[in-house]
């Protein structure tokens, strides 16, 4: 079990200066959005095999796997121009995975938070644009990990598995799983199901684990969550654990919303696992 984090909480900085803050840190992991997290690099339009050979050699020099190359777009906008070009930009960063040396692409399906009944009328686009990108991963042997979020359109354990079932290839369609995400209040005191649930129906695809505390405030909605160091919210990661020392395969640990002053604390958490 690798522990990592998200790369750009540290800044911007070139690849091999960033990767030495995080293994300094005490990370063996990240998730790179390269945008965000490498001097030099702007978007994904313009990135060269110099640049991505910089990227793969400086973090392989100090032992920090690229676990995911994150390339977050929305994957349901009802917009036939913008969404397109969603696809392109995931499709360009999975023609250059194993360049990079990362080991999936990674994106949620909206950027927005969407009612119900915004993310039903969106639903159709996103299936469609995950299965041309699960298309173009196979061309590429590579893996697209798509992240459930309960206010976009891929929300629920069944929409889920209709994705699952519309998409059916296994080999690249794969899962970045964020128990924050799915954890609506009402299902605060509900932990131990919900973990199990959604573990036993993505567990064996999925890539990467994002680890984050969070609070609500009084009103028990989003508007007033709050993050907190790892422990000190209303996640309840016992199960997680326990599914984590069944598997017989590496799943990185992927630390989101970094507090620095508190990080080295939040590295012990994930490593107790």
């Amino acid at each position: 079990m690798k522990i990592g984090c998200r790369a750009h909480d540290y800044g911007k900085h070139p690849a091999q200066e960033l990767a030495l803050i995080l293994h300094n840190a005490g990370y063996q992991a990240a998730q790179v959005a390269v945008p965000k997290a490498i001097e030099g690099i702007n978007d994904y339009q313009h990135i060269s095999p110099e640049q991505l050979e910089t990227l793969r050699s400086g973090f392989a020099a100090h032992d920090v796997e690229i676990s995911v190359l994150g390339c977050y777009q929305d994957l349901s906008d009802p917009d036939a121009e913008k969404r397109a070009t969603a696809v392109q930009n995931i499709c360009r960063v999975l023609s250059w995975q194993h360049l990079a040396g990362g080991r999936c692409v990674g994106s949620e399906t909206s950027y927005l938070h969407l009612d119900a009944e915004k993310r039903a009328a969106r639903r159709e686009w996103m299936f469609d644009s995950v299965l041309r990108i699960v298309e173009t991963a196979a061309k590429m042997d590579a893996i697209f990990a798509v992240e459930p979020v309960y206010w976009h359109p891929l929300d629920s354990m069944e929409v889920v598995q209709q994705l699952i079932d519309r998409v059916a290839d296994p080999e690249h369609l794969h899962f970045i799983f964020d128990p924050a995400n799915v954890l609506e209040n009402h299902n605060i005191l509900h932990q131990t199901k919900l973990w199990n649930d959604w573990l036993s129906l993505i567990g064996s695809r999925i890539d990467a684990i994002h680890v984050k505390d969070f609070t609500y405030g009084s009103t028990g909605t989003y508007d007033t969550y709050g993050p907190t160091p790892l422990g000190k919210g209303c996640i309840q990661y016992a199960e997680i654990s326990k599914w984590l020392h069944q598997q017989s395969r590496d799943i990185p640990l992927l630390r989101e919303e970094v507090i620095l002053n508190c990080a080295a604390e939040d590295i012990a958490f994930m490593s107790a696992l």
